[in-house]
């Protein structure tokens, strides 16, 4: 799954809830790992203790500086 959300180039990757932080190192690990195939950046962030409404007004406010789309996936 993480692999795909890097093929499509996202820029902001918001994990919430009680596993954010290893969802978090995972993608950092997977883009540590990929540096050398493509020059693409993901800014990671986790969120354990943080609902998922303000988690999403954070994300909706990086996307209104990066003027791209937001979207959320919920497992």
């Amino acid at each position: 799954m993480i692999k795909g959300l890097l093929e499509r180039k996202i820029r902001l990757f918001c994990v919430v809830g009680q596993y954010a932080e290893g969802w978090e190192d995972a993608m950092d690990w997977l883009c540590v790992d990929l540096h050398d195939l493509e020059e693409q950046f993901v800014t990671t962030t986790a969120h354990c203790d943080e609902t998922i409404e303000e988690v999403i007004d954070f994300a909706v406010q990086f996307h209104a500086t990066t003027n791209s789309k937001l979207e959320i996936l919920y497992l």
